[in-house]
Formats: C-alpha cells, structure tokens, sequence
C-alpha cells in the first residue's frame, strides 16, 4: 500500500494543483514556499491544519457551480441532495496490494451510482474525512462482477469481471436521505456518513464530495 493512503490529511489535499495549494494556504494565513515540491507543500500545509479544519475549509474553498458553458454529464444523483434511496452495496478495488483506489456501488433500481475514492480503506475505517468523485450510473450487473479471493468469482454476480480485475472488499446494504449515508457491511460493521458537495469536476462536469464520518 503506498504510503499517502495512511495520511488521512494529506489525502484531502493531495488532488490540488500547485496554484490551488498556495491559495488554500494563503487563506488559511499560511505561507508555502512556491518553488518547492508538491509534496513538501502538502506535507507542510498538514503540520500546520488539524484534519477537521482542512475539511471545513476545503467546503468553502471550491465554487460549487458548473464552470461556465459546462453542462452536466448525463443523468444526476446528488448524494446531498437525492430523495430516499437504499438497497445493496459493494466497495470494489483493483489491487489487494493497494486498496486504495476503488469505488462503492450503491444499487437503485436497474443501475448502481458508482463513487469514486483514491483512499479505499480510509473510507471502510469510517474515522476520517475523505473524498469521493461521482462517475455516474453503471449497470446493476455489475454490482457483484468482481473476485472475492483467489480466481474465484463472487457467487452473486450477474457478469464476467471486467478486465480491471475488481475485488469485492466489502458488502452490505445501504440508506441514503437528507444527505446522511448509513451503510451496515458484512466485514467493516455499520458506517454513517454526512455527505456533503465540494465543486463539479473541472473536467468531467459531475460532482465532488467530502464524505464526513459521523459519530
């Protein structure tokens, strides 16, 4: 597992263009050395921003609107915003090596919402901050296309797996409502989740969110 996806902190930060952490520092009336490399400016933007600050202020330092002539990409599902919704759920990942880059199914109706997450197993401890991206609907059958162990395929699933090789971390059910995320899985236990929306992607047009833990 590389390194970075032990750093809760720095996770949160670690997305940001140059320019973007020099003015995130900036308002937090810090002073980062331009010229340095990124990620000795994140390290040093973290010593000096306790975790829940460097969340609060990530909330209010995104526009939360399309950039201008953007349209959103097809079909939208605000977590935040999206009436009540629950069924099956899988955490998937590419890598048991690395569990950090994955995403989470969350199944409705024929299709599942996919999430995103660069810190896979940040997001199953359920005590830290992290960040999801919205990459749209899927088909249900993919919901359970994935391995849970050594050449075998899960018992569930409705498709080969992709060439991506998935494998199913976690499984359970899910309830979304009033922006609150509660999950009960078979191997992590029950997680609760205040989800809230950073920005639209710059490039791809769909949401960002913080999914912060609720205890």
């Amino acid at each position: 597992m590389r390194h970075v996806h032990l750093l809760p902190a720095q996770s949160l930060v670690e997305g940001l263009t140059r320019a973007e952490l020099l003015d995130f520092s900036r308002r937090a009336r810090l002073r980062l050395p331009a010229r340095s490399p990124k990620r000795a400016m994140v390290a040093a933007l973290t010593r000096h921003v306790a975790i829940d600050e460097l969340a609060d202020r990530l909330l209010r330092f995104f526009p939360r609107r399309l950039p201008p002539g953007r349209r959103r990409a097809g079909v939208e599902d605000r977590l935040d915003r999206v009436g009540r919704l629950s069924g099956e759920a899988t955490v998937q990942v590419y890598s048991r090596s690395n569990p950090g880059l994955g995403r989470m199914l969350l199944s409705t109706g024929d299709c599942c919402l996919a999430i995103r997450f660069g810190t896979t197993q940040l997001f199953l401890e359920n005590r830290w901050p992290v960040l999801g991206q919205d990459v749209g609907r899927i088909p249900l059958r993919w919901l359970y296309a994935a391995y849970v162990g050594k050449g075998r395929v899960h018992p569930a699933a409705q498709a080969a797996p992709p060439s991506s090789r998935p494998f199913i971390l976690d499984e359970g059910e899910y309830g979304l409502g009033n922006s609150r995320l509660r999950l009960e899985f078979r191997r992590s236990g029950p997680l609760s989740f205040r989800v809230a929306c950073l920005r639209y992607h710059p490039r791809l047009g769909r949401p960002e969110y913080l999914l912060l833990p609720i205890v």
